[in-house]
């Protein structure tokens, strides 16, 4: 896993550029580990929104991220690969808890990430539903029929 950078956000902070980030080539899915840098106590104030954005948008979805002082891993992937491999990625607080909004010297909640990209799902040994079509196990594939309803 790679840096891609760090945020400082409050209850109010508006979506946060955390860094550049590009897939490998034919790579689905990107892995991003989230660190709470601070507070150095367990964070239970909110929780925050994860995403790789590139100039065809959030290609890859979006995840709900917690604080954690040991680190978590997080998956962005729908299982097909962007249309362009170049992006950012975001994070933007969600602050659920009126205790941390209503606070008038709200703490700062401090998050490092990193990053690396990969496949995930393979075709191998298990069948996939493609584009509505089944792929068989065994490799054989399924006949498309047509059918033709009768008109008045």
């Amino acid at each position: 896993m790679i840096d891609i950078g760090s945020v400082i956000v409050t209850p109010t902070s508006p979506a946060m550029e955390v860094g550049d980030f590009s897939l490998g080539e034919g790579d689905n899915a990107l892995w991003i580990e989230a660190t709470q840098i601070s507070p150095s106590q367990a964070w239970n104030y909110s929780y925050g929104l994860l995403w790789w954005e590139s100039t065809e948008g959030r290609e890859l979805g979006t995840t709900k991220v917690y604080g954690h002082e040991a680190g978590e891993t997080y998956l962005l992937g729908v299982g097909k690969a962007p249309t362009v491999r170049t992006g950012k990625v975001f994070f933007q607080t969600r602050a659920y808890n009126r205790r941390w909004i209503s606070i008038d010297n709200p703490p700062r909640w401090s998050l490092s990430f990193r990053a690396a990209s990969g496949v995930i799902g393979s075709r191998s040994g298990v069948g996939v539903v493609s584009n509505s079509l089944v792929t068989a196990t065994d490799g054989a594939g399924i006949r498309f029929v047509q059918v033709v309803f009768p008109t008045k």
